[in-house]
Formats: structure tokens, sequence, C-alpha cells
């Protein structure tokens, strides 16, 4: 594995930590936001991976993972729909000022679904060497 790829995959490990910790310590917005940083960085191991670039955008990358799973012939909605979908918890976590925001289980879902976003995208990675 490249070692950009495996940057990527070091970083989304202190990232999914930090919402894990973030979740203890009561901050959810936070870690909403950080585990949709998280599974953006295991996306982005995938992409390099795959192509040999970084994707500096926030929208730019869920397009370049389906291409790369779309070329791979893997058809897989969960892995296209999660980082769209994070990216509106990341969103609430910004922007939003009323509402309730991003409630404990809610987090404590994203991170969850970060953890097995990740093992799949690194799957994918790993087969793409």
């Amino acid at each position: 594995m490249n070692p950009i790829t495996e940057d990527y995959l070091r970083k989304f490990g202190r990232l999914l930590q930090e919402a894990e910790e973030m979740i203890e310590a009561g901050f959810y917005e936070a870690a909403g936001r950080n585990a949709y940083l998280a599974a953006l960085h295991a996306a982005n191991a995938a992409i390099f991976e795959k192509t040999g670039c970084a994707i500096g955008k926030h929208k730019s990358t869920p397009q370049a993972l389906a291409s790369i799973l779309h070329a791979e012939n893997i058809h897989d909605k969960t892995l296209t729909a999660f980082l769209p979908r994070m990216m509106r918890f990341k969103e609430i976590a910004d922007y939003e000022t009323g509402g309730e925001g991003i409630s404990q289980s809610v987090a404590e879902n994203d991170v969850e679904e970060a953890r097995v976003f990740n093992q799949r995208v690194k799957t994918l990675a790993e087969g793409l060497t």
C-alpha cells in the first residue's frame, strides 16, 4: 500500500478516536463532524491508492469514490451514499443555529458507521494495489 494511503488511514484513526473522546465529553456535534472527516480520509485513502491523486474538496470525494467503485464493478449504494449523508451532520455541526443539533445516540451511530465505512474502504484500497 502506498505510504500516502497509509497516512490517510492513520488520519482516519486519529479523527475517529477524537470523535469517541468527544462523545464521552458530551460534544456530540463535534463528534459527528469528526466522524464525517474520518470517513472522508478513509475514502481519500482508496482514491489515492487507485489514482495517485489526492482529492481536496468535500463534494468531489464522494464522486471520485463512486467512479472508482464503478470502475471496479462494485455496486454498493451504502458506500456511495455514506459520505453525502454524513456531510449533512457536518453541516448541522458547523452552520445550524436552531434545532436540537446532533444527539448522543446519533453521534455514537455516526462513529460506528464511520468505523464500518473505513473497514470496507480499507479493504477496497488493499485490493487496488
